[in-house]
């Protein structure tokens, strides 16, 4: 009996990350957001497996909307885990800032649009 295995992974890649609100306007999240990966470095891990092989990558993008207040609120809870790598201090700060930031690049303040990306990526043994 064969048995048919694969992985999904779903995630961003890091050229993805840069039309994400929080990339565009929140301050010092470029520099700490550095766990996202390109697509050369998954197909070279994809060369190196044995008993897996790159299945398929499927590209993704999805149309956002939220308020400042809204987005102020999943900042504060780490609605992202990149919001854990910052110190308190560090954290209400970029949310000074990232308010400011905000206000810069859209009118409606009660209707912010973006898009944001994703990536899954398929190995299987079939």
């Amino acid at each position: 009996m064969h048995l048919c295995r694969y992985v999904f992974i779903y995630t961003r890649l890091s050229s993805q990350n840069d039309g994400n609100i929080w990339r565009l306007c929140f301050p010092g999240i470029s520099e700490r957001e550095n766990r996202l990966y390109d697509l050369l470095t998954v197909e070279r891990w994809s060369d190196a497996l044995t008993s897996l092989y790159l299945s398929s990558i499927e590209f993704f993008k999805f149309k956002r909307q939220a308020a400042l207040t809204q987005l102020i609120r999943q900042a504060r809870n780490e609605h992202y885990s990149t919001f854990s790598l910052y110190t308190p201090d560090a954290l209400q700060s970029a949310l000074k800032d990232s308010k400011k930031n905000i206000k810069c690049y859209f009118s409606d303040l009660g209707n912010i649009e973006w898009i944001d990306e994703n990536v899954m990526i398929v190995f299987g043994n079939d």
